[in-house]
């Protein structure tokens, strides 16, 4: 099935889903990058951060002989994307000037175990915030930040996105992105600061958030709480607000595409939260009850 994803992109594109790529229509930039469940040269497998580690880690923390053809076919990308993907060098070169990186990517449907297919997950030791937009599909997201004692999270937060909505990630919140359509593959976009420095170890040695998202037959999906972490509080169940309301009286709303911000009036200095820890207004009305 071919998509365009032209208006709420903000890019003229048609999407492959049978294929996961990308079509242009236009001129574009982008270095392409590609996760996978297994080790890969100069690149760990995300399966560590995975539920089902514990199958191939025993309690010394030696890893056993696996094999991952079970779980997901040898040699195709867990997930993938694009950095710096845009179709406006004149304001790809203003975003860089200011710190800013427009980055998409796609996530395909299925599950690695029982576990709803996913991101490693990662904070960013900079604790710099993060905007991301869903452009096609559902995704969850797993918002949280680390306690003060090894594999102790707290203030868990899980956003449920639509396409067309838009997602704040807090100062210092590592996150988790899940497609939460088994049939669909999931597209997001989003901006963030080259200053944000992801780091991937700490989620990996929790082996992700405070809760995974599995799945149960019927198309069902269930929620188990994760072992690993020392203690976990409940999650919110939330979704993104309708609007988001910079510092700067810009507005985004929901069926906006988050890649037209730094082309309108006002938008370029919207974003300089990105490059900012503080907990400012941007972040009070964020987001809205599940069931708003």
């Amino acid at each position: 099935m071919i998509t365009r994803l032209d208006k709420i992109l903000g890019v003229k594109v048609l999407f492959d889903e049978e294929n996961l790529a990308f079509q242009p229509l236009e001129t574009t930039s982008g270095e392409s990058w590609e996760k996978y469940l297994e080790d890969r040269p100069m690149q760990k497998g995300i399966w560590r951060s995975l539920k089902i580690a514990k199958e191939f880690i025993n309690k010394e923390g030696s890893e056993k002989q696996y094999d991952f053809s079970q779980f997901w076919s040898a040699g195709k990308p867990i997930y993938y994307g694009i950095r710096e993907f845009y179709n406006d060098s004149n304001i790809l070169r203003l975003l860089r000037e200011r710190k800013i990186r427009p980055d998409v990517t796609i996530i395909p449907g299925g599950v690695i175990g029982r576990e709803l297919n996913r991101t490693e997950g990662h904070e960013h030791l900079s604790g710099l915030p993060e905007i991301y937009s869903v452009i096609h599909g559902k995704a969850g997201f797993f918002l949280f930040e680390f306690g003060d004692r090894p594999y102790e999270i707290k203030n868990e937060k899980f956003v449920v996105a639509e396409a067309g909505e838009h997602v704040l990630f807090p100062p210092r919140y590592a996150h988790i992105t899940i497609n939460l359509n088994l049939g669909m593959p999931l597209v997001i976009t989003d901006l963030v600061s080259y200053d944000a420095k992801p780091d991937f170890n700490r989620v990996r040695e929790m082996k992700g958030a405070g809760y995974s998202i599995v799945y149960h037959k019927g198309w069902a999906f269930g929620v188990e709480a994760n072992k690993a972490c020392r203690k976990v509080e409940g999650s919110d169940v939330i979704k993104p607000a309708r609007e988001i309301r910079f510092s700067n009286g810009f507005v985004l709303k929901k069926g906006e595409s988050l890649f037209d911000v730094p082309r309108r009036e006002g938008g370029l200095e919207a974003l300089g939260f990105l490059n900012s820890t503080s907990n400012g207004s941007i972040y009070e009305n964020a987001y809205r009850g599940y069931l708003d």
